[in-house]
């Protein structure tokens, strides 16, 4: 693996570990005190979560940006390590009430942050157009997708699923999303939140667009009872929308 010397002084050439917990194409690698993440340039990926982290850093607790080079095709961003765990540690795992707790807390957390002066878009309309060009350029990977999506219970394909996603579109009740927010991106200690990573999909959405993926990343480490799901929305003090919730679920399987 090729690290540029810039970064190599940062770190004093520790040796570091390669992440396989993540679910996204970038190349992640672990040292004491930073996370270096790879990715093509071409991608834009690394370069969108180095803007959103510079741009939270007032706001939330996010990895701060230590380094961001372009090299050889290829974009390195070199961000401090935050302390603690993800929630899907199975030390946080064994206490799902103060699991579940922390997850609504961080939701309002991200909700929190203002809005007006966002320069990052991350609403439907933007979803849908970049879902429409994973499908037109068959980037879809349908192996991955949530039981009953497709086949003989679900869509034909992505572009039948595409075409429901965009007839059925609904007003959204706009907040500061990460739009990824499932157990992994969330990080605790000492039961408070130490952290969020991954904001390479973050931006003005939808408030249920976090809650969907929140609930479906509940569901994968519980079970598909609903007993945990509605533990969220008494924290959140809400009522559950499941037809949105069901919605991104849908959407996000096209990215």
């Amino acid at each position: 693996m090729y690290i540029p010397i810039e970064i190599k002084q940062i770190v004093q050439n520790e040796k570091p570990i390669k992440d396989r917990m993540g679910m996204s194409g970038s190349s992640v690698y672990l040292f004491n005190d930073y996370v270096l993440k790879i990715d093509d340039i071409d991608e834009k990926i690394i370069v969108k979560e180095k803007d959103v982290l510079m741009w939270l850093e007032p706001y939330l607790p996010v990895p701060k940006v230590i380094k961001y080079i372009e090299k050889r095709k290829y974009a390195y961003l070199l961000m401090t390590r935050l302390k603690g765990v993800m929630t899907c540690d199975k030390s946080v795992l064994d206490k799902p009430d103060q699991m579940i707790s922390l997850l609504a807390k961080g939701l309002n957390m991200l909700w929190d942050v203002p809005i007006h002066e966002c320069p990052f878009d991350s609403r439907l309309d933007h979803k849908l157009a970049i879902a429409r060009y994973n499908v037109e350029h068959d980037d879809v990977d349908i192996e991955q997708a949530e039981d009953n999506t497709y086949g003989e219970n679900g869509f034909k394909d992505p572009k039948a699923l595409l075409d429901w996603l965009e007839k059925n579109k609904h007003e959204e009740e706009l907040v500061f999303s990460h739009s990824d927010y499932c157990l992994p991106n969330v990080f605790v200690k000492d039961n408070q939140i130490t952290g969020f990573i991954d904001f390479d999909r973050a931006g003005i959405a939808d408030k249920w667009a976090d809650i969907a993926l929140c609930v479906r990343s509940i569901y994968h480490n519980f079970g598909y009872d609903q007993t945990y799901a509605k533990s969220l929305f008494k924290f959140l003090d809400i009522d559950p929308d499941w037809d949105k919730i069901n919605y991104y679920i849908l959407l996000d399987e096209l990215f």
